[in-house]
């Protein structure tokens, strides 16, 4: 279960100490696309950990669920736990299938005294993702439809480390706040290109680079940013 774990960028830089004592109560579950983890008000029990899933942070927008954020394997689900927030602000939703480790809170608190790495490691991804949330609010505003679904594909591939990833033109619509027509021109588009591959439900990557390229300047942003934990915010995109 150790090397598990560590395909969790927060779990990863604990101390082998540290992670022998998650690993004693965590539980690595697989979930599926389209599952909600927590509803928006229900009480936080556990921290989860994706190990090579992507999860959605959605929020109410009119009469439909928008994307606030997204979660892979650079961090984890439950930042508000440290902050004493006992109840999800939003609902995580499961957009990319795969695995995640469970953690009750309980243990890990009872563990942040004998271990402060733990929650050394936890705060230090807290602070990127309230700067990656700022891009987030920016890049909705100023960049491209087009681009913004180039940017969401990079990063689910980089998230779950795999070069295909469970998912559908609908769900990243509703994903990106996008008309599913609009996603699915931009995905012909890459494909056109030989940048991606389409199948039923599944989307394979084909040229990192060149998806890399096609997203918003944000997917450079955000690289930085969880590389040196400094925020950046996006410029407009008029191209």
């Amino acid at each position: 279960m150790i090397e598990e774990l560590r395909r969790n960028a927060v779990l990863a830089a604990l101390r082998s100490d540290a992670l022998v004592e998650v690993a004693r109560h965590a539980e690595i579950r697989t979930v599926r696309s389209g599952e909600v983890l927590y509803s928006r008000d229900t009480a936080f029990t556990q921290a989860i950990f994706p190990l090579d899933c992507v999860v959605s942070l959605m929020i109410a927008e009119e009469d439909r669920l928008v994307e606030a954020a997204s979660i892979g394997r650079e961090g984890f689900v439950g930042v508000a736990l440290l902050f004493r927030e006992r109840r999800a602000l939003s609902s995580s939703t499961v957009q990319v299938s795969g695995r995640a480790a469970f953690v009750p809170m309980q243990a890990l608190e009872e563990a942040f005294p004998r271990f402060a790495c733990i929650q050394d490691a936890m705060l230090a991804y807290a602070q990127r993702f309230i700067a990656e949330l700022m891009v987030s609010v920016s890049c909705l505003r100023l960049h491209r439809a087009d681009r913004r679904v180039a940017l969401w594909l990079s990063r689910a591939f980089a998230r779950t480390g795999t070069a295909s990833i469970e998912i559908t033109h609908q769900a990243l619509s509703e994903a990106l706040g996008l008309r599913r027509a609009t996603v699915t021109e931009a995905c012909l588009d890459l494909q056109s290109a030989g940048t991606i591959d389409g199948g039923r439900g599944w989307i394979t990557l084909c040229d990192p680079e060149a998806l890399a390229e096609a997203a918003c300047p944000c997917h450079g942003r955000l690289e930085r940013l969880h590389a040196t934990g400094a925020p950046r915010l996006p410029s407009h995109d008029r191209s």
